[in-house]
């Protein structure tokens, strides 16, 4: 019979024959440029499957086979060595279920020590009545104060702030929510945020896992070798919270957290997931487009870019980070981190509108062009993929991570 028959009569492709083939464990005739299969081929395809099931490895089988086939005028020596493999077999079986075993006692000990584990009781993070200093309305710069609140422990959960020139900023369920006319998705988390956290990391790739933990703690360490706390931490475009998930312990006690999102949803989630871990922080969660943000100048003393750029840029042909200038001043430190590309790919659906913060030498200009000097940068090599969640991924070749530290000067 020929290749394909024979294949799928022994439930094995056509490749996995070749390979027997190669090692001599099957051994058909050819004719011409085919293989002719028959019933010994057939009898020796199934000893080695029998002998894989009884966990043998191929080249421990072209050894029995060896002496099997050499063997064969002196039956009783070929038994005796295969007895031996057998045994050998067996002992190496127990060795591994002894190991197993010990491992399945470590995994339950260690089960048992984080069922055990107690955990902070649930919050709820609202709007700290000592932080409506940070916001001001956008028309008039004036102050906002509660004129119909739900306040609960110094933080206004629901309701409404009003301004002198009567504009009215919405709380909902502890959120700012201010103008948001970017109506883009952006995201494509159909799950809860922990179901999706989960997700994320399952289908996403190694190196791009790698290299997103590397930038998130090259830029906490930034942060916290900082001389003084007491600062404001602005982050555009927070989105799931991946950084400040990452970052939330080692915020000081005096650094308020600000983080920015068009997406109310997302902020949503983000915020139950910290209350349900008892995360007690100055945390100001605010629904806003980045250039309509409802904060005083001059307010932030460190500007976190880790994705508010990259997502401005599908949709907008300038650079966010020198329109954000009302809310910097002299000295802010600015913290960001990049996805780009040696070449970005011709964007039919030209969904890419800001090819600058794709490439290096792009962030660079944008950098200089908003009057931020590099104290530190650094590129990573070559990222090998990226993931279902990653909006830029695919857009170009060669894709990798970069990483800069600055300072504004001159705002």
């Amino acid at each position: 019979m020929k290749i394909g028959r024979f294949s799928k009569m022994g439930h094995v492709s056509v490749d996995t024959v070749r390979h027997y083939i190669d090692l001599g464990l099957v051994v058909p005739e050819k004719i011409g440029a085919h293989f002719e299969f028959d019933e010994l081929c057939s009898k020796d395809l199934a000893h080695v499957l029998q002998l894989k099931d009884m966990g043998f490895q191929l080249k421990e089988i072209q050894r029995i086979f060896a002496m099997i086939r050499l063997g064969a005028a002196t039956p009783k020596s070929e038994v005796t060595y295969i007895i031996e493999e057998f045994q050998e077999r067996i002992r190496a079986i127990e060795s591994e279920e002894n190991v197993l075993a010990m491992r399945k006692n470590t995994i339950h000990a260690k089960l048992e020590e984080l069922k055990a584990l107690t955990f902070k009781e649930s919050v709820e993070i609202g709007v700290s009545l000592n932080q409506l200093s940070l916001l001001a309305c956008r028309k008039c710069k004036s102050s906002y104060v509660p004129i119909d609140a739900h306040i609960q422990k110094s933080y206004i959960i629901e309701g409404q702030l009003g301004c002198n020139c009567g504009t009215i900023l919405e709380v909902k369920r502890g959120i700012v929510v201010g103008d948001t006319f970017f109506k883009k998705p952006s995201s494509k988390m159909d799950l809860n945020m922990q179901e999706a956290y989960e997700d994320y990391v399952k289908t996403t790739d190694q190196d791009f896992l790698d290299e997103l933990y590397k930038s998130m703690d090259w830029i906490k360490k930034k942060i916290n070798n900082r001389e003084n706390g007491g600062s404001n931490l602005l982050e555009l475009g927070v989105g799931s919270g991946m950084f400040l998930r990452h970052f939330i312990n080692d915020l000081n006690q005096q650094d308020v957290y600000i983080a920015v999102d068009h997406d109310y949803e997302r902020l949503l989630s983000l915020k139950a997931m910290l209350e349900a871990n008892g995360v007690e922080k100055k945390l100001l969660l605010i629904c806003s487009d980045f250039l309509s943000m409802p904060l005083i100048e001059n307010v932030a003393d460190i500007v976190l870019d880790l994705s508010g750029s990259v997502h401005y840029a599908f949709d907008h042909n300038e650079p966010l980070l020198p329109l954000i200038s009302p809310w910097v001043k002299s000295e802010t430190f600015v913290m960001g981190a990049y996805i780009v590309f040696d070449h970005l790919y011709k964007n039919e659906d030209d969904s890419i509108r800001c090819e600058q913060v794709f490439n290096v030498n792009g962030i660079k200009d944008i950098y200089a062009k908003s009057r931020i000097e590099i104290i530190e940068d650094s590129l990573s090599p070559v990222i090998s993929g990226g993931g279902k969640y990653e909006e830029m991924y695919q857009v170009g070749k060669n894709m990798r991570a970069y990483r800069s530290y600055g300072v504004y000067k001159e705002i």
